[in-house]
């Protein structure tokens, strides 16, 4: 006598606790999570696909795309928090990434990024040390390379970005945080950049190779022309009178080529 299986075809609710929960895979195909599993939503036909891990209880963390749109990245976080790579072609699992015990002491990752070369992976984990880990994911089950982001109690990590272009080039921001990085021969090298006041940073965006924005938790938008600061937009209502002049000055620098 044959068991029979049940098989999910919806699957109803988003995961809001996971970091970069939304993602467009195409113009039809979003993908988020939902209870233990990724959902690959098709908004035209109103149907869903379903990507299972498997590797633990479901508690993800964070996410990402690759570039390419070929994998996602889906942290769970555990005694030993992991990775796991999934192919969106075919929905099963490519590689499950965790670390070593000298890294004992993350308990989760809280921001993952592709390289633009979708070949590299880099994570960064939870306080106290907010250690990131560079991986060439592919082809090595452990990181090739690592760097402590938050030195003080008071300080952590958000959110890590890849540069557009450059494969070995990282950001890293949060709350006392703000560092671009660079993988070098096995290590990490901390690149000189703008000195900023000690503040929140929430989120960091790049808009071409040398352009960057950065956004504060008392509503300031910064943006940069590599080192240079090219100008400030403030987003508090008591200061919307100024705000449309800010904003042009924003839409125009952001806009106008490099020189």
């Amino acid at each position: 006598m044959s068991l029979a299986s049940l098989v999910p075809t919806n699957i109803f609710g988003l995961r809001s606790d996971v970091n970069d929960n939304v993602c467009y895979l195409d113009e039809q195909t979003i993908l988020y999570p939902a209870g233990a599993n990724l959902v690959l939503y098709n908004i035209d036909q109103k149907t869903q696909r379903f990507i299972s891990t498997g590797e633990g209880s479901g508690k993800f963390t964070c996410m990402a795309v690759s570039p390419n749109r070929r994998y996602v990245a889906i942290a769970e976080k555990g005694e030993r928090p992991t990775v796991t790579v999934c192919d969106l072609q075919t929905l099963k699992k490519r590689k499950v990434l965790s670390l070593g015990d000298e890294d004992a002491q993350t308990q989760e990752f809280v921001s993952v990024a592709f390289a633009p070369d979708s070949k590299f992976l880099v994570t960064v984990g939870s306080t106290p040390d907010c250690n990131l880990h560079f991986w060439m994911w592919e082809k090595s089950r452990g990181p090739i390379a690592s760097f402590k982001c938050a030195p003080q109690p008071d300080m952590c990590v958000r959110t890590v970005t890849f540069h557009p272009q450059d494969a070995t080039q990282v950001c890293v921001a949060g709350p006392g945080v703000f560092r671009l990085l660079r993988y070098v021969d096995n290590t990490i090298k901390q690149l000189p950049f703008h000195k900023l006041d000690c503040q929140t940073f929430l989120c960091q965006a790049w808009l071409s190779d040398e352009r960057m924005v950065i956004g504060t938790d008392n509503g300031r938008v910064l943006l940069f022309d590599g080192n240079d600061l090219k100008t400030e937009l403030f987003l508090y209502p008591d200061e919307r009178k100024g705000l449309g002049a800010t904003t042009a000055t924003l839409a125009a620098a952001a806009a106008a080529p490099a020189a």
